[in-house]
């Protein structure tokens, strides 16, 4: 069954609260660290000419950065034009940025300050992927339709070392495989395109399908799946599996799905796809609504797949799944927020967190405990005794009746 909930209902229940956050203008992108202790923000407002990042520091990897969890990390304002993408680099120590004042930024996510490094490029650069086995490598996408990739620990050399050239329309959307020998890019040309950066960044895959602009692209954990979202309302899931990408040169061209989802109606965009970290789940955003879909179901095209939906007058472009699975940060008007979806539960070998306390101030010395376990030993005793006596009499009794022949 579909569990559907209003954001007022939500934040009554406790599920739903603002990201502890002196927000100063929109987020424009959000993005939770690999290990879920770390969250960052790019927040943009061109009226106040107010372009900034925000780093918290979460206090455990259960903390998902709402109330007062957390402290906040605010990074110079040195970009002049709206962030439009920010990600922690592997390890989490740093982050890269880029906006629409065709620049990437290099940040020390730790100690904060000026940038460490600024790549310039030729166009307004909407999304960056790190390598998740490299450091040094960040791919980045831009509007006119290039996907280049970057050497961020080089603060001596500011051009790409690798430029994938194909695409004919903006690039609002990338990513790296998880083994990092692929990019996978969305385009306004309603295509999705596999690069392989391990062999001198070569298309060996253009997946079509789409209608209208592609939004949005999301590698599955194993990387045999890359779901990808569209301005025609649509999430379509390809079959990225060794089996099916070439190794010989070839470059794969075909519009078969392993599925597709009418993700919303009436011409209503999907701006966001994007996978739990486990691959059980799928997130799309679109315009006020937050889906979670069961990728099982989905594949399966026996059920809807359609788990939690989260409606919010805000807006819902920009999502990244917490670690744990249970719940999504979310960009949204005025202050950005996080939405557990999926409550964790208790382990069932643990006690609930009042009684865990009552009983670590509930002081008593040895000699009370045998004051009061010496009496209930009597009193069992007692019991065990009449328990063996009633047994003993009906025993007989039992006996004198098949002796006279009746048995009862």
């Amino acid at each position: 069954m579909v569990k559907v909930v209003s954001s007022t209902e939500a934040a009554e229940a406790g599920f739903l609260k603002n990201v502890y956050l002196n927000q100063t203008a929109a987020v424009r992108e959000l993005s939770y660290s690999r290990d879920g202790k770390r969250m960052v923000f790019g927040m943009s407002s061109s009226s106040y000419q107010r372009f900034e990042i925000v780093v918290i520091d979460l206090p455990d990897k259960n903390a998902y950065g709402f109330e007062s969890e957390g402290s906040m990390l605010r990074l110079e304002d040195d970009h002049s034009s709206s962030i439009l993408s920010v990600k922690f680099s592997n390890d989490g120590n740093q982050v890269a940025s880029s906006g629409s004042d065709k620049t990437i930024k290099i940040w020390d996510a730790i100690n904060g300050g000026s940038p460490i490094v600024t790549f310039n490029s030729v166009a307004d650069i909407e999304t960056l992927s790190y390598n998740p086995l490299r450091g040094d490598r960040l791919a980045s996408g831009d509007r006119k339709g290039n996907v280049n990739v970057w050497d961020p620990t080089n603060t001596s050399f500011g051009y790409p070392i690798m430029s994938l050239v194909g695409h004919w329309d903006e690039v609002p959307s990338i990513q790296y495989s998880p083994n990092g020998k692929y990019i996978a890019s969305g385009s306004y040309d309603e295509t999705v395109r596999i690069w392989d950066v391990s062999n001198g960044g070569m298309e060996i895959a253009r997946f079509s399908g789409h209608l209208a602009g592609i939004n949005s692209v999301s590698y599955s954990p194993d990387g045999h799946r890359v779901a990808s979202c569209s301005n025609d309302g649509t999430m379509r899931i390809w079959d990225t599996s060794d089996a099916v990408l070439p190794d010989d040169g070839t470059r794969l061209e075909t519009m078969s799905t392993v599925a597709v989802i009418k993700v919303e109606k009436n011409e209503i965009a999907c701006d966001q796809v994007l996978y739990s970290a486990d691959g059980k789940m799928i997130a799309t955003g679109a315009s006020d609504v937050i889906k979670i879909w069961d990728v099982e179901a989905i594949e399966s095209k026996n059920r809807n797949g359609l788990l939690w939906v989260l409606t919010d007058e805000g807006s819902a472009q920009y999502l990244s799944f917490h670690p744990n699975g249970n719940a999504i940060a979310y960009d949204s008007v005025p202050y950005a927020k996080v939405w557990i979806f999926r409550p964790p539960t208790p382990s069932p070998t643990e006690a609930p967190s009042d009684i865990r306390q009552a009983s670590s101030s509930l002081h008593i010395p040895l000699w009370g405990l045998s004051l009061l376990i010496f009496p209930l030993l009597l009193v069992s005793l007692y019991f065990t005794t009449r328990r063996r006596d009633n047994k003993s009499l009906k025993h007989i009794d039992k006996e004198a009746q098949i002796v006279s022949g009746i048995i009862t």
